[in-house]
């Protein structure tokens, strides 16, 4: 009797790991940010928050929830222009992170 018992679970185990498995992946559907020219990939439309940097670029926000996951993005629209410099880049880059 105890096999059948432990040949039932392992059964029961194997079959929830096959419903678990074959789960829906979200679907990912390009949405455009705002009037930046700029367009994201995500599962769900967003809702997008706008603020202001301290050198009055638009900085753009968004989340969505799919699932279990949850999906977001920053985007800046730099007010000027950086230059070819990669360590001009790079700074700002930084700035922003800290942020």
């Amino acid at each position: 009797m105890k096999q059948f018992f432990t040949c039932s679970i392992s059964i029961i185990a194997f079959l929830f790991n096959i419903q678990s498995a074959s789960a829906q992946a979200p679907r990912f559907e390009i949405y455009q940010v705002m009037e930046t020219g700029a367009a994201l990939y995500l599962p769900g439309e967003p809702t997008f928050e706008v603020s202001y940097t301290d050198d009055s670029s638009a900085m753009y926000s968004c989340d969505v929830e799919a699932g279990d996951a949850d999906y977001g993005a920053i985007i800046v629209d730099l007010k000027e222009n950086l230059g070819d410099l990669s360590s001009d880049w790079e700074e700002v880059l930084v700035s922003y992170m800290e942020y």
